[in-house]
C-alpha cells in the first residue's frame, strides 16, 4: 500500500491539541487511507498516532506499527464467547502463530505457517512450518487458537490442526469465510472468527511498552529514499524481502 505506517517528528500542532507538542518523536498508522509515503502528513490528535518507543529508531518504529492489527485481533479472540466446556483462554495454551506481538502478549508455544524461515526464528518463533510443503503433515500437535492474518489456511486443514474447541481467527477474509463463521457458530465446536481490528491509540501504547521492555523485535530488510518509492514497492512485490522495507526522508 502507498504508505500505511510512519514514524517521524511533530513539526507543528493545532491550537486545541494537548496530547502532543512540536519536537515529539511519534509513530503511527494511516490504515487504508494510506498517504504516509510523504515528507509531511497531517493527522487528527485522536488518530492512530503515539509517542514512539524510546529505544527504537524511526525505522524500527514505523516497522512495528502493523502489530497494532494483531493486538486488536488478539483482543477480539480472547473476548470471544467460547463453549463453557472449553473454559476461558489462559496463558500457556498453544497457538499457531509466530509474530512477536503474540509471543510478547501470550506465554506458550508459537509457530508460524510461512514459506521458508524468513527470519521468523530470529523473531522468536519456536517452530517454522513451510506452508508450501503441507502444514498438516508437518505439525505434530493441535492448537487451541490459529491466527491466520492473510486468510490463506483452508478450513479442511484448520479443522485437523485445531483442538476440539479450537478457534481459527482470520484477519483477512471474503464472503465465503463469513458464511463459514456463521456455520461453525451454529453447528461446530470448532469456531471461525472473522475480525477486523479497531484502530485504538491504546494499541500503540501497548506496542511502545513491549518494545521498551525488549519484548518486541523487528527486522529491517532494506531502506529506499522517497525518490525510489517505486523501486521499494517493486522489491516488496517480488517477495524479495526478508523483513520490512522502509522509505526514508533526507
Amino acid at each position: 500500500m502507498l504508505g500505511s505506517e510512519f514514524a517521524g517528528e511533530i513539526e507543528a500542532i493545532g491550537a486545541d491539541v494537548s496530547k502532543f507538542k512540536p519536537g515529539d518523536q511519534v509513530f503511527g498508522y494511516m490504515g487504508m487511507n494510506m498517504g504516509a509515503n510523504a515528507e509531511f502528513i497531517c493527522m487528527k490528535e485522536s488518530g492512530m498516532i503515539g509517542l514512539k518507543p524510546s529505544n527504537f529508531s524511526y525505522y524500527e518504529s514505523a516497522a512495528c506499527c502493523p502489530a497494532e492489527y494483531r493486538v486488536g485481533n488478539f483482543e477480539k479472540s480472547t473476548n470471544y464467547s467460547r463453549p463453557k466446556s472449553a473454559g476461558k483462554w489462559r496463558f500457556g495454551r498453544d497457538r499457531l502463530y509466530g509474530i512477536t506481538i503474540g509471543k510478547a502478549l501470550w506465554r506458550g508455544s508459537y509457530r508460524r505457517v510461512q514459506h521458508g524461515k524468513n527470519g521468523l526464528q530470529r523473531l522468536g518463533a519456536d517452530v517454522v512450518l513451510d506452508y508450501t510443503k503441507g502444514v498438516v503433515s508437518q505439525s505434530t500437535k493441535q492448537y487451541d487458537l490459529i491466527v491466520d492474518v492473510l486468510g490463506r489456511l483452508k478450513w479442511a486443514d484448520a479443522k485437523k490442526l485445531l483442538t476440539e474447541n479450537g478457534v481459527l481467527l482470520l484477519g483477512s477474509f471474503k464472503t465465503g469465510k463469513l458464511l463459514l463463521m456463521l456455520w461453525t457458530k451454529l453447528f461446530s465446536k470448532q469456531k471461525v472468527i472473522c475480525a477486523f481490528s479497531e484502530e485504538k491509540q491504546d494499541y500503540l501504547k501497548i506496542i511502545k511498552d513491549l518494545a521498551e521492555k525488549k519484548a518486541l523485535k523487528v527486522i529491517i530488510d532494506s531502506t529506499f529514499t522517497m525518490e525510489k518509492a517505486a523501486d521499494a514497492h517493486a522489491h516488496y512485490e517480488r517477495k524479495a524481502n526478508n523483513g520490512h522495507v522502509i522509505l526514508t526522508i533526507n
